[in-house]
């Protein structure tokens, strides 16, 4: 209806713009995801094999804060 045609056209705009959001917020996670956690889990990886075999190294790789905990243990 042309009533109706303005809250139509608006509701499409409210989709999308939710759509493109969320779209945002899972590439964000996953960044985050890919940036720190995985760093992280190789530093705990390391320091878990640094109890055993204290020769072992950690990787110097991750954001600036990883780096420089992993090279504290080296």
């Amino acid at each position: 209806d042309e009533l109706f045609a303005p809250v139509t056209t608006l509701r499409h705009l409210l989709i999308g713009l939710i759509a493109l959001a969320l779209g945002g917020a899972l590439f964000a996670a996953w960044a985050l995801r890919r940036n720190l956690a995985r760093p992280l889990a190789q530093v705990t990886t390391a320091l878990e094999r640094f109890a055993s075999e204290p020769s072992s190294r950690a990787p110097l790789s991750g954001p600036a804060e990883l780096a420089q905990l992993a090279a504290t243990f080296n």
